[in-house]
């Protein structure tokens, strides 16, 4: 027997269970959530899964990719698809890639799909988290060390390896713990009237240039390049001025101090 298309439009039939699956999936994990929940969640008929997805798997790898993608299309790691050949460039690059991630991951209202399920993927692996890891971090990964190996031509991959674990470590905390870095800091990472205004993203902004910072600096990049770098991608911001008058005071403070040791 022909397997038929269910009776709803498919693309709406597929872009509710691909709504559903996110949203169950992000907030219980794959094992918890069975194919009838997602079903009835989106409204759809029960083959209708099997017929846009092939299975239960299918659907959470689906549901993974669409999580990766910002609502208006926008996705951070096609920034990384060309990478320049000099480090001026690629430094620009890189202080991008972080806004527009941290941007991504950490929405004005609301959590992140993506961060979610790929920490459940890590805290507790599913059969799906090889797919996972060969589909999206591998590959996405791969572009991130050939954005690096521009500032260390001389690196092995492992060394590339780490630097990319921990810039991906600065910006997942952020995003998996926003609550508890909301309430320590006293302050809301997004504010949604300054965000809608267009005028910032007040604490995002600060956290943007502070990984960008301390990134460029592993890399060996000096701190004038990198205040140019946040300029450009930041020009009517002042948290530029603000952290490079931080860091000049404590050169200053740092020199006083080596005087006096000397005396």
């Amino acid at each position: 027997m022909n397997e038929t298309c269910p009776e709803r439009d498919g693309t709406s039939a597929r872009e509710s269970l691909l709504a559903a699956a996110v949203e169950l999936f992000s907030s219980r994990g794959y094992a918890a959530v069975g194919i009838r929940e997602i079903a009835d969640r989106a409204g759809a008929n029960l083959a209708s899964i099997n017929y846009y997805f092939g299975s239960k798997r299918g659907l959470y790898l689906a549901t993974v990719r669409t999580s990766m993608v910002n609502q208006d299309g926008r996705n951070a790691w096609d920034l990384l698809e060309h990478i320049p050949d000099g480090p001026d460039d690629a430094a620009i690059l890189l202080a991008r890639f972080v806004r527009e991630w941290l941007d991504q991951l950490i929405p004005v209202v609301g959590g992140n799909a993506c961060a979610s399920l790929i920490v459940r993927e890590g805290l507790h692996p599913t059969e799906a988290i090889d797919a996972v890891v060969d589909d999206y971090l591998k590959p996405n990964e791969c572009r991130l060390r050939r954005l690096l190996a521009v500032f260390l031509p001389e690196a092995d991959e492992l060394e590339l390896g780490l630097h990319a674990h921990s810039l991906l470590g600065q910006v997942l905390h952020y995003c998996i713990y926003r609550p508890i870095v909301e309430r320590l800091r006293g302050m809301p990472l997004r504010n949604a009237t300054m965000s809608d205004a267009g005028v910032g993203h007040d604490l995002l902004d600060r956290i943007t240039h502070h990984v960008t910072r301390t990134t460029l600096r592993s890399l060996g990049v000096h701190d004038a390049r990198i205040d140019a770098v946040l300029k450009e991608i930041a020009p009517n911001s002042e948290t530029v001025d603000s952290e490079a008058a931080s860091d000049s005071r404590r050169v200053s403070d740092t020199s006083a101090e080596e005087l006096m040791e000397r005396e």
